[in-house]
């Protein structure tokens, strides 16, 4: 069977799915109405005044269509635009969340590449003056350059980390919106089920009632409930998803980019290599935490899968999410370290590292964005 979760995505797949849920609802008021309409009890007093014999018959008619069907329609209704909202609502905040994040960690991106754009500066006038080259200067002003330089190495070092960890939480808003859009859709495929069923289960109460009613078109209601019966709620979402269906996920994962690991950036190439060793290390100790935060996820999933009366299926299913998402944060983390290798071993002319993640990492240069995307 087709899922929610695997059709609706990206683009307008959100707008696809809350656009079909919403003409559900609204098909749903309109036979609601429309059976309210044929039970009014003024209608059927007009029934009774001209055909008394079946007074009673055409009383139990408007009684069952009012509390079998409209009844029942309208609770499902007001129940299913409550849980939709909820759902839905999540998932814009989880949304907005993501984009401010993103937000952040550009003006940091831009932050950190200033800084360090200023310090190669800071750093290559200093050795014009010990070298002296150009215009000379006191020992004052000397020792007031060293002084720069030396804040301008500590700001750097602050401005790269506030970088990458605004980049981690900006994946993690990320996994948090992908959760939540993996809940709506599956609240709104269940709700989608729940109200083919009702459906399904009204138009065979609204026959079994006309037939009582009406003998001579006793032939039509079979076919009615014949229909009714051919209702197939999972053909029908895997309809939806055929049809209207944007595709499946294809999480992107933005990447750390680094001032110094373009080439065509002008860093002093003794000071890039320390750069980048520097922040290989760091990527390669985050990585070893993340592997330990990973492992314990997995101990906790065999525990379950050992001892199943510990949990229950919600349980379960987060604990799966839990892995999936420490899953995405190493992927994050390896692309990144891959990358910095990369980077290092164009400096020194070293062989080029080998990583699984390198045909799926690509390189915008007009947006000086590098993205790594997930298959």
């Amino acid at each position: 069977m087709c899922h929610f979760q695997d059709s609706f995505w990206w683009g307008n797949g959100y707008e696809e799915m809350h656009r079909y849920i919403k003409q559900g609802e609204e098909f749903c008021k309109e036979m609601e109405g429309i059976v309210t309409e044929r039970s009014v009890q003024n209608a059927w007093q007009k029934m009774v005044v001209e055909l008394e014999a079946e007074e009673e018959i055409h009383r139990s008619l408007s009684f069952g269509l009012s509390q079998d069907v409209a009844k029942v329609l309208n609770g499902l209704t007001e129940q299913q635009i409550k849980q939709r909202h909820v759902v839905e609502n999540a998932v814009k905040d989880r949304l907005k969340a993501h984009g401010e994040k993103q937000k952040q960690q550009l003006r940091l991106k831009k932050t950190s590449h200033k800084t360090c754009r200023d310090l190669e500066s800071a750093l290559e006038t200093l050795a014009d003056v010990k070298a002296n080259r150009g215009k000379p200067m006191s020992e004052k002003d000397v020792a007031k350059l060293e002084k720069n330089c030396r804040k301008l190495e500590e700001a750097l070092v602050k401005s790269d980390r506030d970088y990458r960890d605004s980049n981690m939480k900006t994946e993690e808003a990320r996994l948090a919106w992908e959760a939540s859009m993996y809940r709506c859709c599956q609240t709104l495929e269940a709700m989608e089920l729940e109200r083919c069923q009702q459906v399904q289960l009204m138009l065979v109460k609204y026959s079994q009632l006309v037939e009582t009613v009406i003998r001579p078109t006793e032939q039509t209601c079979e076919e009615l409930i014949q229909a009714a019966s051919d209702i197939n709620p999972t053909d029908d979402v895997t309809l939806v998803c055929e049809q209207s269906g944007t595709g499946p996920n294809t999480p992107e994962q933005l990447l750390v980019d680094y001032y110094e690991e373009d080439s065509k950036n002008q860093v002093n190439a003794d000071r890039r290599c320390a750069y980048l060793e520097r922040k290989i290390q760091e990527a390669a100790e985050e990585i070893q935490r993340q592997e330990k935060a990973k492992m314990g996820v997995e101990s906790l999933q065999k525990a379950y899968q050992e001892q199943p009366d510990f949990t229950d299926d919600k349980g379960a299913d987060d604990v799966t999410r839990q892995l999936f998402e420490a899953d995405a944060l190493l992927n994050l983390l390896k692309a990144t370290h891959y990358k910095l290798l990369l980077s290092h071993s164009e400096v020194t002319g070293s062989a080029q590292p080998s990583s699984q993640f390198a045909e799926y990492i690509t390189t915008t240069r007009d947006k000086q964005v590098r993205e790594g995307r997930r298959k």
